[in-house]
C-alpha cells in the first residue's frame, strides 16, 4: 500500500494517553504494517529494531504499545484496523487492475490513431506540429481532396468492469480504538492472542470492512504481560509514569493489589506533590505499602487512621493537666485529700 487514511479525531481519541515516545513508536509500526501488507514479526525484539528504537525508553514504548494496541497470533502482532483496511484495499484490486487494462487500451488506440492521420497527411504532401490537437489532425485529413482515410478505430477487446461483481456486504465500520481489557486482581484473564476483535462503537461513515477469512487462532496462546499492561495504562491516566515493565508495576500484579489501593495511593501523593505533579511509579510503593499494612484503620476508609482517642485528664493529686484551670486543679487535689484523710480515720 502507497497510502492509507489517516481519522486523526480517532487516532487522537485513542492515543491521547500516550507519552511522546510511545506515539511516534506506534505511528512507525502501523506505517510500516501498511508499508509491508502484513504483520509485524512476533519477536518484539524484531520489532525494536524494524522501527529503530534504540534507546532503552524507546524500546519500552514499542514493547508498551505492541501490548497495548496489537494482538500476537502465529504469524506475528496484528493490529485489527489496519488488517480491515489492507482487506479492504486487496478487496478493490480488481476494480484498479480493470481500470489501468482500459486506460492502457485507451492510450494505445489514440496512438494508433493519431499516427495514421500523420501518415495520411505525409502521404499526400503536407505537415502537421508533432503537439497538434487531435481535433485539428482529423480536421485537416477530413479536408483532403478525395481522401478518404479509414481512421476508425477497431472495438476495445473485452476487459473486466469498472467495478468487479461481488457479492453483497454489510459493512463494518471501524476506527484505532484500541480494545483494552479491564484490569484484573488476577491474572488469569485471556491474554487476547486467539481471535482479533473489534469495538462495537466504530461509527465512521463509509467504511466497510471485508469479510475476509479469520485469522489463525491458537488454542493455547503464549503468556504475555496483559495485566501489567492494562494496570500501567489505567496508572498513567491517572498521572503515573508507568510502563508494564516497571518493577513496582510488575509487583504489584504478582501481589493482586487492588486499584481501589492505587488510587487511594495516587490521593495522598497527589496531596504531597501537588494536584498536576508527574507522580513516578517509586513513589508510590511506600504509600502503597503503608495501605496494605495500616497500623488501624477507620471502617470503610481504607488505608486511613483511626483518630488519636482523647487525651486522659488528671485524677487525684496528679500535676495539673494542659486545659485544667488552676482552680479545678487546686479544687481536684484538695478533694483527693480530704478522700484520703477520711480513709485513714
Amino acid at each position: 500500500m502507497n497510502y492509507f487514511e489517516h481519522h486523526i479525531g480517532d487516532y487522537a481519541e485513542a492515543t491521547a494517553h500516550l507519552t511522546f515516545v510511545e506515539d511516534a513508536a506506534y505511528s512507525r509500526m502501523i506505517r510500516k504494517y501498511y508499508a509491508t501488507e502484513k504483520p509485524l514479526p512476533a519477536d518484539v525484539k524484531a520489532v525494536q529494531r524494524l522501527v529503530g528504537a534504540r534507546a532503552k525508553e524507546e524500546r519500552e514504548a514499542v514493547a508498551t504499545v505492541l501490548e497495548e494496541f496489537f494482538i500476537l497470533a502465529e504469524d506475528g502482532w496484528h493490529n485489527a484496523r489496519c488488517d480491515a483496511e489492507i482487506a479492504r484495499f486487496r478487496d478493490g484490486e480488481p476494480e484498479r487492475e480493470a481500470k489501468k487494462a482500459n486506460e492502457d487500451n485507451r492510450l494505445k488506440r489514440h496512438r494508433e490513431e493519431r499516427a495514421r492521420l500523420f501518415k495520411v497527411l505525409t502521404d499526400n504532401g503536407l505537415h502537421a506540429p508533432w503537439n497538434i490537437a487531435m481535433a485539428e489532425l482529423r480536421a485537416m485529413v477530413k479536408a483532403l481532396p478525395d481522401t478518404a482515410p479509414d481512421t476508425s478505430v477497431p472495438p476495445l477487446p473485452a476487459t473486466a468492469p469498472a467495478t468487479p461483481a461481488t457479492a453483497t456486504q454489510t459493512p463494518d465500520t471501524n476506527t484505532h480504538t484500541p480494545v483494552l481489557k479491564p484490569y484484573a486482581d488476577d491474572d488469569s484473564s485471556d491474554s487476547g492472542c486467539a481471535t482479533l476483535s473489534l469495538p462495537p462503537n466504530f461509527d465512521e461513515p463509509g467504511f466497510a470492512v471485508p469479510h475476509s477469512a479469520p485469522l489463525p487462532q491458537r488454542e493455547d496462546p503464549p503468556p504475555s504481560n496483559a495485566p501489567a499492561t492494562t494496570l500501567a495504562v489505567a496508572l498513567r491516566k491517572l498521572g503515573v509514569d508507568a510502563t508494564f515493565t516497571h518493577p513496582a508495576v510488575q509487583g504489584w500484579v504478582q501481589r493482586r493489589v487492588s486499584m481501589e489501593i492505587l488510587q487511594s495511593a495516587v490521593v495522598l501523593a497527589r496531596e504531597q506533590k501537588g494536584p498536576t505533579a508527574s507522580i513516578p511509579p517509586n513513589y508510590l510503593v511506600p504509600i502503597v505499602e503503608k495501605l496494605l499494612n495500616p497500623p488501624s484503620a477507620m471502617p470503610g476508609v481504607p488505608g486511613r487512621p483511626a483518630p488519636a482517642a482523647p487525651p486522659r485528664k488528671p485524677q487525684g493529686n496528679e500535676p495539673k493537666g494542659l486545659d485544667e484551670s488552676y482552680e479545678d486543679w487546686q479544687a481536684r487535689v484538695d478533694a483527693y485529700e480530704r478522700a484520703q484523710r477520711g480513709h485513714a480515720a
